[in-house]
C-alpha cells in the first residue's frame, strides 16, 4: 500500500479515473464538477449552510452544518504514525430524488446505509477507506484542535472522493454515488503502534473478557504477558479454557492438527444479513446438518512456533499469528477461547490486501476471539 505522500499526490488522479471511467456511459462525465453543482445546487434550495473543506488537493467534502473557520491544507509529516477510530455509518445519497417533493427532508434522500461500523480504524500513513473520509476524519483531527468540536453530523462526498465506478448492488451503493457519512465522530487516537496495541488490549480484549467471559484472569499467563518472538512486545492472547486436554502433552512446532472453530468480531459489527447484537460470527467450521452431523471437516494446519516462523520455512499455507502461538499452549481433546489483539490478527491491512476495507470480512485493526477445539494431533517425527 502506498504512504501517505503517495496516497495524497495520487488522490487527484486515481480520483478523476475513477469518475470518468466506472460507469461505461457513451460520453464522459467530469464527475468531479457535476457532483458539486448538485450538492451545492442541493444547499442552495434546502437552506442547508456547509464547510467546504481545503485540506487535500484533490478537492473537497461538504461538511453539515457549516463549521466556521479552515485549518487549510494538510501536509502530513515524513513518520505519520497515527491510527484513528473512528465511528464509521456511511449512506447513500439518492440524488435522483432531489426533485421529488415527496422526499422533502434531507433525511429523506440518506435512508440506505451501505457500510456501518461503531469502531473502524485505520493508519494515516495507509489511508482510509476512500479519500473523502480521509479527509473528513482530518478536518475532524484538525477541528479538535481549534473548536473542540467532536461531531459532524453529516458529510456528504462527491463520488470522485468517495467509491467512483465501484458499484455493489448487495449493499445498495450505485456507480458514481455521491455518498454521506453520518455522525462521524473520532473514538480514540493512537500516535503509534504500541500505543494502538495497549488500547486494544486495555479496552478491547480485557473488556470483552469481562463483560462476555466472565473473567479477567487469563488461564495462561505467559500467552498474555509474553511473546514466542525476541525483542517483540507482548501479545496479549487471552485464553479461557472450557474443555481440558487429554493429559498428553501440549501441541508441539511441527505437529499436524485437526480442529473446529468458531471466529467472532469483539464489537457488534453491522451488516445488511445481520440485525442481531452481540459479538457477530464470522467464520466456522462448526454448523451441523439436520442430522447433527458437521457439514464442514476440521480444519487442518501445520504447526509453527509462531506465523514469522512459518514464513522462514515456505510453509505451504498459514494461518494468523494468533492461531500458533494460542494452539501451542493446547492438548487434543481440549476446547478453549481466545481473545486475540489484531497485532496478532491482521492487523492494519485487514483479511484481504487485494481489496478496499469497503468489502474485507476483516477491516484493519480488529481484535478478535476464537473458540478453537483440537480434535486430532498427529506429532511429529522431529
Amino acid at each position: 500500500m502506498n504512504n501517505t505522500y503517495k496516497f495524497l499526490n495520487l488522490a487527484v488522479i486515481l480520483s478523476m479515473l475513477i469518475g470518468l471511467s466506472g460507469c461505461m456511459h457513451d460520453e464522459i462525465v467530469d464527475y468531479a464538477s457535476k457532483d458539486n453543482q448538485t450538492l451545492e445546487d442541493y444547499f442552495a434550495a434546502n437552506d442547508i449552510d456547509y464547510w467546504k473543506t481545503k485540506t487535500l488537493p484533490s478537492g473537497g467534502v461538504y461538511i453539515t452544518p457549516e463549521i466556521i473557520g479552515y485549518p487549510g491544507q494538510y501536509t502530513p509529516s515524513e513518520n505519520e504514525s497515527r491510527i484513528v477510530e473512528v465511528n464509521l455509518d456511511m449512506r447513500r445519497f439518492a440524488q435522483e430524488l432531489m426533485s421529488d417533493e415527496r422526499f422533502d427532508d434531507p433525511d429523506d434522500l440518506v435512508t440506505t446505509v451501505f457500510l456501518k461500523d461503531p469502531n473502524y480504524a485505520y493508519s494515516m500513513n495507509r489511508g482510509a477507506i476512500c479519500i473523502g473520509f480521509y479527509d473528513e476524519v482530518l478536518n475532524m483531527m484538525l477541528q479538535n484542535l481549534q473548536t473542540k468540536v467532536d461531531t459532524f453530523p453529516r458529510t456528504y462526498i462527491p463520488s470522485y472522493l468517495a467509491f467512483g465506478g465501484t458499484a455493489s448492488s448487495g449493499i445498495g451503493l450505485e456507480f458514481n454515488d455521491i455518498v454521506t457519512a453520518e455522525n462521524m465522530f473520532i473514538t480514540h487516537v493512537s500516535y503509534d503502534s504500541t500505543q494502538r496495541v495497549r488500547y486494544e488490549k486495555d479496552s478491547l480484549v480485557l473488556k470483552y473478557a469481562k463483560d462476555t467471559l466472565g473473567t479477567t484472569d487469563p488461564d495462561d499467563e505467559d500467552l498474555f504477558t509474553k511473546s514466542l518472538e525476541d525483542g517483540k512486545g507482548p501479545d496479549y492472547i487471552f485464553k479461557d479454557l472450557i474443555t481440558a486436554g487429554d493429559g498428553a502433552g501440549k501441541i508441539q512446532a511441527g505437529d499436524t492438527v485437526k480442529v473446529r472453530y468458531e471466529g467472532k468480531f469483539l464489537i457488534q459489527e453491522w451488516t445488511l444479513r445481520n440485525s442481531a447484537t452481540g459479538p457477530v460470527l464470522f467464520d466456522s467450521n462448526t454448523a451441523k446438518d439436520n442430522k447433527g452431523e458437521y457439514i464442514a471437516t476440521p480444519f487442518q494446519v501445520i504447526m509453527y512456533k509462531s506465523l514469522a516462523d512459518a514464513q522462514e520455512n515456505n510453509a505451504f499455507e498459514t494461518v494468523i499469528d494468533g492461531w500458533y502461538k494460542s494452539i501451542l499452549t493446547m492438548e487434543e481433546g481440549e476446547k478453549a477461547t481466545f481473545v486475540m489483539p489484531s497485532q496478532v490478527c491482521y492487523w492494519e491491512i485487514g483479511d484481504n490486501a487485494q481489496v478496499s476495507d469497503m468489502f474485507k470480512t476483516i477491516r484493519p485493526f480488529k481484535p478478535l476471539a476464537f473458540e478453537i477445539e483440537v480434535v486430532e494431533v498427529k506429532r511429529s517425527n522431529k
